[in-house]
């Protein structure tokens, strides 16, 4: 088999399609009942790709275009950039929330930690670990005269906006 830019020799078409279509695939056989009458079996391009994607699967392999092969590497390329940019962007964040640590109370410290801790748990797949503690996060220091059971808060709230 060659390929040809043409169809020099008769029929001048395809073996299949009948049609003209160049670039060929000569298959060099030449008419084995009648030796002396020159006639070659050509396959166009287009009848040559059916034929090489039919075979493709049969051998547990897939034609891919160079086309699509050269737009998936450009979109992982694309893709590596903007990864870079969004590490680059969180070491900035990161670098930004220790040197604010320093001038943060301890106890916002440690609900930051708790609150990345939840993140990474969301993140490896489990979202919710039922730790009954969760319920009653700590968002800073109680206020002075400030109740911590819930009822006592409400009845508090209740009575200082009818005192007003």
């Amino acid at each position: 088999m060659r390929m040809l830019d043409s169809f020099p020799l008769p029929p001048g078409q395809c073996f299949r399609c009948r049609m003209n279509h160049p670039p060929c695939v000569d298959l060099e056989r030449d008419d084995e009942e009648n030796p002396h009458r020159i006639q070659r079996i050509y396959l166009c391009v287009d009848c040559a790709i059916e034929a090489v994607t039919m075979m493709g699967s049969a051998r547990g392999m897939t034609v891919i275009a160079s086309q699509t092969v050269s737009d998936l590497s450009a979109a992982v390329n694309e893709l590596t950039i903007d990864n870079q940019i969004q590490a680059a962007a969180l070491d900035r964040f990161t670098a930004a929330a220790a040197a604010m640590a320093a001038f943060l109370p301890s106890e916002f410290l440690t609900l930051a930690a708790d609150t990345a801790a939840v993140a990474a748990n969301t993140a490896a797949g489990d979202p919710d670990d039922d730790d009954p503690e969760d319920d009653d996060a700590y968002f800073g220091p109680t206020p002075t005269g400030f109740p911590d059971d819930p009822a006592d808060v409400d009845a508090q709230v209740e009575a200082e906006l009818q005192e007003r």
